[in-house]
């Protein structure tokens, strides 16, 4: 970010592109709140890919859904915030959003059928 605020104060740059930055600066999307919101989602990411990605987790137990699903949830809430502010500044940021959403919800469904 820095060598990108370092082109944009010497050159000549198009109006649009401008724009863009300063829009992403306002929905949180440069700078510091950018730097956060990437460590939110290497840890939570991290502590993922940790306990096995979803291809490396042993099947062998009713369990496994429920234990992986929660780590693929734990993900998806900081994503979803980054993405969220995303939507905001570019036209198909609010269908991915959507789409995290919608996975976690889908998790969380089929998390409460297994319990009943």
């Amino acid at each position: 970010l820095n060598r990108l605020r370092e082109v944009l104060a010497t050159e000549p740059v198009p109006a649009t592109t401008t724009s863009l930055f300063m829009a992403l600066s306002d929905h949180g999307l440069s700078g510091p709140q950018l730097m956060f919101k990437k460590a939110v989602i290497d840890a939570a990411y991290a502590d993922y890919v940790a306990h096995g990605r979803v291809g490396e987790i042993p099947k062998d137990d009713a369990r496994w859904f429920r234990r992986t699903g929660r780590r693929i949830i734990r993900f998806l809430g900081p994503a979803s915030t980054a993405l969220d502010s995303l939507a905001e500044v570019i036209p198909f940021g609010g269908a991915i959003a959507e789409a995290a959403g919608l996975a976690g919800q889908a998790i969380e469904l089929h998390r409460d059928r297994k319990k009943r």
